[in-house]
């Protein structure tokens, strides 16, 4: 594929369409075969909403992905940003974590019965300070992972690090409860993070 094809391929006017460009990089370094929303009815049946990947790895694997972004801080976050108060940032900041699963978690469900795992990919590019630590993520999800909750199609949720003078890679947390859980070499890349949370303990990583 030509350079001008691939870019107009890409093109998304979107909201997050500046972090779907992004992960698309991420898949073309991990040598992966990906479809894009506007393609999916090449490889998918019909459903009512459209995740915003179907991706082919080099390992023959396949996963439905939905990319999340963050829009920019009201000028109350960013107040509290510069003169951090911990209860109120972190409760703000769960709050757009799960509003942002949530989403992801609607555009992925409808293909539950392909049984394809899943991935959640969130993504900062407009650098807004979401944390990226494992601690803030990982406590969000800990409530989010729930045994008796209807997400147990999410296989998993990531992070999308790196980019500019840094390859990008991915901190996943493997969500315990999937009906089709995602293997850690499912990219084939060994600078992924993967992160599992055993009974009774906090995410650790694992290969």
């Amino acid at each position: 594929m030509t350079g001008s094809s691939l870019v107009a391929r890409r093109s998304n006017k979107s909201s997050d369409g500046p972090a779907i460009e992004r992960f698309c990089n991420l898949l073309e370094q991990r040598k992966c075969s990906y479809w894009l929303e506007k393609e999916l009815h090449e490889v998918l049946p019909p459903r009512r909403t459209k995740p915003d990947f179907f991706v082919r790895t080099a390992n023959h694997a396949s996963v439905l992905v939905e990319v999340e972004s963050f829009k920019k801080d009201r000028f109350t976050l960013k107040a509290l940003r510069q003169n951090p108060v911990m209860s109120g940032l972190a409760d703000s900041d769960n709050r757009r974590f799960l509003t942002a699963l949530q989403h992801a978690c609607n555009q992925l469900k409808p293909y539950r019965d392909l049984q394809f795992p899943s991935l959640v990919v969130l993504d900062d590019f407009r650098c807004v300070g979401m944390p990226v630590n494992v601690d803030i993520l990982g406590m969000c999800l800990l409530g989010y992972f729930d045994q008796n909750s209807a997400r147990h199609h999410v296989s998993a949720v990531a992070w999308l690090l790196g980019g500019q003078d840094v390859p990008f890679y991915l901190r996943v947390f493997h969500n315990p409860y999937a009906n089709y859980p995602m293997l850690p070499n499912i990219f084939a890349s060994q600078s992924d993070e993967h992160l599992r949370v055993l009974p009774g303990k906090f995410w650790e990583k694992f290969d």
